[in-house]
């Protein structure tokens, strides 16, 4: 790394002394973050002994060093706790994990000492990889192995292998446990050529992570004719590379030889329609982390999982990050430092929304990145920050520094963010003003501010809600009296009727329901984060084999549905939201009209419009703005609810909207009497046995059509015209989800 500094920055050889300490903390610090953040993310831990070995050689070298090195730089809050234990991994599930990976050793040990013992002349080495390797397997991980034949061997290792695995699981009765899994079979004189080149810091750690368990010299020596690995991890190259030898490829027996080219094709056709039928498998599971693609070729066999391919990605793109001169990211980070010179007994830092005047924040720095936490206070200046994709932050002599801003939907992002404030301020001021929902938002002055577009909001809104919107949502009565109306509702509308699509799902409520009461549902969501907790909550409950979901904006629900036949659905539903906040709803008019067939239904609720009662709510409750904006087409985003958004239509506009294909049977309303979403005083206010009265007769009125203009929300049901726009008659009964 020293020569390519010089020679990108020949004739400022002094000016690169001065800085070439603070670049080496840098990118010390940047492998840090990057190493833990991708374990913690990948629910894996990173032991301080394990981090010093994959660390530059100006980094602390002893586990000791590193957890005082951590210590002295509160840049790196919270890296020493993940370093420790990861937020997503139990002490137990860490004790689980290690118990598990000296098991998968042994059961690879087993392996070559009795099925394939008798294939190893025709290979030079052999071992595990992966999580293996590591000794941290999940309880769902494969047993990976690594394997280097002898040239020309590959495909008659693979077929015998696989045939006496076949014939042990037949004589044992059931699968083997854990499945075995030759991941990357590979030829050594093409080992010699792809070991050599440059393959980046995962392929390096993985390579010089690799438990070899028979071979070990012709590994070592292989490793140490690839320099490449030792400035990309030169510590773990140390320890794990030999001394050159002899790597002069020996052929395999010309019976092997002749085997391996008339097996290649059925063996090639074989793994392609195996690599199929698994990844059917994983996503019948909802295991989408374990896809992968096979690469097979006369002198290799390879597999890479999206897991393997997302790791790459993410270290590729952080280690170009790693800067080795003064870049204007480390411009913008001493800028914001002197913007945050703050006055005798003050540490806030002054931002100005646009068009706005400027407000004193708490904040947390790290390097050229600024945290905000949206406080429970006031959320006014986010809701404005985030819609203009920016702001400007007031510098120490009042010029402003334009930045731009986004919603932090990361977890351990925010959580990093969160514990940096906690620390920097304390429990008492964090306790006082912060709760662990609130929203956290990064500035970046290396950046202009740029707007976003409305799924963009979108995505922001509900990937950063998605942790927390559950037990928000069971925590609002208001919330949990309207979900159950729809819900009743909804199981009464679709009795008879399969399979369904639902249209912004979030995390399940009504979800959840339909799929105990038997339906088969492709759930399509804009928050890939919302429907992760979807699949965890319809998984722990026994449902998963009935869901599938599939990650999409309204907007583009065609997209999500072109892999089933015309007319696949018996119905598609929507409730709170979806059908509320897209501006265009014709594309998805268009979508459910070839997705459901003929006599199908769709339902869904509106925000309605007039909605004279909840207006009528908003002057009591003392908001004229408010009961204005429940009159409008839209109604802006607030900080009361949220950055966006909200179109309010009655149902005439559906019935227009949805003309060329539904028939509108009914519309109802789903409350009449419940107030705003934003009113949790006035329900708590009429205690239980109050809220038990007024639900008996919001119940009652709610059966009359004619009060469907007063409410809030309408709830309206559509028939699917048949294809000469005739009316359909009758309803269609179950059936699966099956694609086209």
């Amino acid at each position: 790394m020293q020569t390519t500094l010089e020679g990108a920055l020949e004739g400022r050889i002094d000016a690169m002394r001065v800085v070439g300490g603070a670049i080496e903390h840098i990118n010390v610090d940047r492998r840090i973050r990057l190493l833990t953040d991708l374990a913690g993310r990948f629910g894996v831990r990173i032991p301080l002994a394990e981090l010093t070995t994959l660390l530059p050689t100006n980094g602390p070298e002893l586990p000791d060093q590193l957890e005082q090195y951590l210590a002295d730089r509160p840049d790196l809050v919270g890296v020493a706790y993940r370093a420790a234990r990861p937020l997503s991994i139990s002490e137990q599930t860490e004790t689980d994990r290690r118990r598990r990976g000296t098991e998968y050793l042994a059961r690879a040990e087993a392996l070559l000492d009795g099925p394939l013992r008798r294939l190893q002349p025709s290979i030079r080495c052999i071992g595990v990889t992966g999580s293996a390797a590591y000794g941290a397997p999940s309880a769902e991980d494969d047993l990976d192995f690594l394997v280097i034949t002898r040239a020309g061997a590959v495909s008659w290792f693979l077929a015998a292998t696989y045939l006496r695995l076949r014939l042990l699981r037949l004589r044992g009765g059931g699968p083997l446990a854990p499945t075995p899994c030759f991941n990357y079979v590979i030829d050594e004189r093409r080992a010699l050529r792809e070991f050599g080149a440059g393959q980046g810091l995962l392929f390096a750690r993985e390579a010089l992570s690799a438990r070899i368990l028979r071979g070990q010299e012709y590994y070592r020596a292989l490793l140490a004719g690839c320099p490449w690995m030792e400035r990309e991890l030169p510590r773990l190259y140390a320890a794990q590379a030999g001394r050159p030898g002899d790597l002069s490829p020996r052929n395999a027996s010309w019976l092997t030889r002749v085997a391996s080219a008339v097996i290649f094709l059925p063996l090639a056709a074989y793994l392609q329609c195996g690599g199929l039928i698994r990844n059917a498998e994983h996503r019948r599971r909802h295991q989408e982390l374990y896809l992968y693609r096979m690469v097979v070729s006369f002198d290799r066999v390879a597999t890479r999982s999206r897991r393997f391919e997302m790791l790459r990605a993410q270290y590729e793109t952080e280690g170009r990050t790693e800067p080795t001169a003064p870049t204007p990211t480390e411009e913008g980070s001493k800028w914001i430092e002197s913007a945050l010179a703050p006055p005798v007994g003050r540490d806030v830092v002054q931002i100005r929304p646009l068009g706005e005047s400027p407000i004193e924040l708490r904040y947390w720095l790290d390097g050229p990145l600024l945290y905000l936490v949206a406080a429970r206070s006031d959320r006014r200046w986010r809701v404005t920050v985030l819609r203009a994709g920016g702001c400007a932050v007031v510098g120490p002599d009042g010029v402003d520094k334009l930045c731009a801003a986004e919603a932090v939907t990361d977890p351990l992002e925010a959580a990093r963010a969160r514990e940096g404030i906690r620390r920097k301020y304390g429990d008492e001021v964090w306790d006082r003003y912060f709760r662990p929902t609130d929203w956290v938002v990064r500035l970046d002055p290396t950046r202009p501010p740029r707007p976003p577009s409305a799924h963009e909001r979108l995505r922001w809104e509900f990937d950063a809600i998605a942790p927390h919107y559950t037990s928000a949502v069971e925590s609002s009565t208001l919330n949990r009296y309207l979900k159950n109306r729809t819900t009743s509702r909804l199981l009464s509308a679709f009795r008879s009727i399969d399979p369904l699509v639902e249209v912004g799902p979030g995390t399940g409520f009504e979800t959840l329901p339909l799929l105990a009461a038997g339906h088969h549902i492709l759930a399509v969501d804009i928050s890939e984060p919302m429907l992760v907790h979807l699949r965890e909550r319809a998984k722990a409950a026994g449902l998963a084999d009935r869901l599938v979901t599939r990650c999409a904006p309204m907007s583009e629900l065609d997209s999500a549905l072109e892999e089933f036949a015309p007319g696949a659905f018996g119905g598609a539903y929507s409730t709170f939201g979806a059908f509320n906040l897209e501006p265009n709803v014709g594309a998805c008019a268009a979508a459910l009209g070839r997705a459901i067939r003929p006599g199908g239904l769709l339902v869904f609720t509106s925000l309605n419009r007039p909605g004279l009662a909840v207006a009528a709510w908003e002057l009591l409750l003392g908001h004229p703005g408010e009961a204005r904006a429940r009159l409008q087409p839209t109604m802006a985003g607030n900080s009361a609810r949220n950055s966006l958004d909200l179109h309010l239509r009655n149902p005439s506009f559906w019935d227009r909207a949805l003309a060329p294909a539904f028939d509108r049977l009914e519309v109802r309303p789903v409350s009449v009497l419940a107030p705003p979403f934003e009113s949790p005083r006035l329900v708590r206010f009429l205690g239980a046995s109050g809220r038990q009265r007024a639900g008996e007769v919001d119940g009652a009125l709610s059966r009359f059509p004619l009060l469907a203009p007063l409410a809030e929300w309408a709830f309206l049901t559509y028939r699917r015209r048949s294809r000469d726009g005739e009316a359909a008659s009758g309803s269609p009964g179950p059936d699966r989800l099956r694609a086209s």
